[in-house]
This record gives structure tokens, sequence and C-alpha cells, in this order.
């Protein structure tokens, strides 16, 4: 017997013909090229007389796998299909190159938060498929913008190597708004311009509930926090009867056995469990 892994065809199909403008860019920037009918079957006669029990019939954009191995962001899976440039020798000392920390650290906080918000809204407006950043809203919950967890992945993936960063898979869920990714930058790459959380032992609640309340909703909307705050204010009690502890439990059961694609789609809203 032979299996054939497909590549992506041009020809919509039942199995293609759900993907949108964003997933096809995806594809396209991860090297991924489209096949003709022609030379899909042309795979499919050469794969039929291989003598090799599977084979990947997939067309692939070699320049830009080579862009991403020169980047360090190119698949493991692939990295036996091109090699690396050579970067020259250097004939004198090492050049400084100023990290986005560098120079965070030299402007004033407004024209920083600034210069992060614009990278953010960049690296969406990429991975949606936009052709400029105009029309990302930074207060837009993600959910809303239309993310799911495969471009919330691409998404973190581009901060890390934008940023220097190690951020986490779930980070849209964590950080839901374009502008709520810019306020967690900014701290942790100018952690001394940002004041440390406070232990929770020495938290006045009275204080703190006064402090909330004096924040704005729009605020909190920019921030990403309304809607994460919605479903507490909801449960809270007097705001409506709880669920049972039995449907607690086992609604805690089936987060543990989620993984993080499953989390992310969950917290966002695409599920329908």
């Amino acid at each position: 017997a032979v299996s054939l892994a497909w590549g992506l065809w041009g020809e919509a199909s039942a199995m293609t013909g759900s993907l949108g403008v964003s997933d096809q860019a995806r594809m396209s920037r991860g090297g991924i090229r489209v096949l003709s009918v022609e030379e899909g079957m042309a795979l499919f006669d050469a794969g039929l007389t291989a003598d090799e029990p599977a084979l990947l019939a997939a067309k692939f954009d070699l320049p830009a796998l080579t862009e991403q191995a020169a980047a360090d962001r190119l698949a493991p899976m692939l990295r036996g299909l091109v090699r690396p440039p050579r970067r020259a020798a250097s004939t004198g000392g090492p050049v400084p190159v100023d990290s986005l920390a560098d120079r965070l650290a030299v402007l004033p906080a407004e024209e920083r938060t600034e210069m992060l918000l614009d990278l953010v809204c960049g690296e969406v407006a990429v991975v949606l498929g936009h052709t400029d950043a105009e029309s990302i809203v930074p207060g837009q919950a993600f959910s809303e913008l239309g993310f799911d967890s495969l471009t919330a992945v691409e998404l973190r993936n581009r901060l890390d190597a934008a940023t220097g960063l190690r951020l986490p898979a779930t980070l849209i869920f964590d950080y839901p708004s374009p502008a709520a990714i810019t306020e967690h930058l900014r701290a942790e790459l100018v952690p001394d311009m940002v004041t440390g959380a406070p232990d929770l032992a020495e938290i006045d609640e009275a204080g703190l509930r006064k402090a909330l309340a004096s924040v704005s909703l729009k605020r909190l909307q920019e921030l990403g926090l309304l809607r994460q705050l919605l479903p507490l204010v909801a449960a809270a009690p007097g705001a409506g009867k709880s669920a049972p502890s039995e449907a607690r439990q086992n609604t805690s059961s089936l987060i543990a056995d989620m993984d993080v694609a499953d989390l992310i789609e969950r917290a966002m809203g695409n599920t329908n469990d």
C-alpha cells in the first residue's frame, strides 16, 4: 500500500473550500505553495510507482523556507529541505545591535507604548492577512478579530521573534486584545519602568474595590479586561443562581483534559461544547 499526504491544492474542494484569506496567507508565509490539478495528478502517478510506503505530495516555496531558516523560525520537520545562508565572517569586532528593550528604554512612556502597540497591531494584521494595521482596533477582542488556535500560536511566534521574549502559547487568552498584549510586553521589556505587582497579602480590599470603581468601562474594554470580568460579575452572589457542585466538577474535569489549542478555542468562544 502507498499512503500520500497532500499539500494544498489550488482548486477548491470540500476539504479546502472553507479556508479563508487568513488561512491561505498563513500557509503561504509558512512556505506552502498551491498545487495545480496537473501537478497534483503527476505527483499521484509518481507516488504510485515509488518504492516508499508513505510520501508527502506538496509544493514548497524554497526561498521562503530559506528565509525562515535564516531567522531560525523554520519548522524542525522541514530543516532538511534547505540550508540556512552562511553568515559572512566579521573582519572587526562585534557590531552592537540595540535590542527592542534598549530602544524602548530611551523613549518617553507614551512613545514607548505607541511603538509597542504599532508592533503588535502590525503583527496581528500580518497574521490575519490584512494589507495594513489601520483596520486593527487595539481594544477589540481577538475572538472578534477572527483569531483561532492556529493564528493565536502564529501571533505568539511572531511576537517571540520580534521581542526576543518567550511568550506562552496561551498569550491571547491571558491578554485578549492587542492593547492588553501591548501592556504585557511593556512590563516584560522595561520592567524597571513598570510598578511591580503588589503582594496579595498586603492588598486593602476596600481600597482596591474603590480604585477599580474609578476605572471607566471604556478603559477596561481597551485593555481587553471587560469581557473577562463580566462572567465573574454574573457569577457573583446575588447575580443569579450558581451552577450545581456536580456541574462545576464536570467543567473542571473537562478543562483539565484540554490541550492548549482547545483551551484557546474555548476561551475565545469558538466552540459549541
